[in-house]
């Protein structure tokens, strides 16, 4: 619904000021049949981590 994807806009714009911003500045999106995907690769002691949110669309 139109409220779901406001909410969901405002929880992204959060995510990427608050968690991918600080750490790193790319921005990875892929999807995956119904869930549309976006986060970031951070480096930690030489080990890439992958830190993302899963979205559900189309239901």
């Amino acid at each position: 619904t139109e409220n779901d994807r406001a909410d969901t806009e405002d929880f992204l714009y959060k995510f990427i000021d608050n968690f991918v911003k600080p750490s790193s500045d790319r921005v990875f999106m892929w999807q995956e049949d119904t869930n549309l995907n976006i986060g970031t690769i951070v480096v930690k002691d030489n080990i890439p981590e992958m830190h993302y949110v899963s979205i559900t669309v189309g239901n």
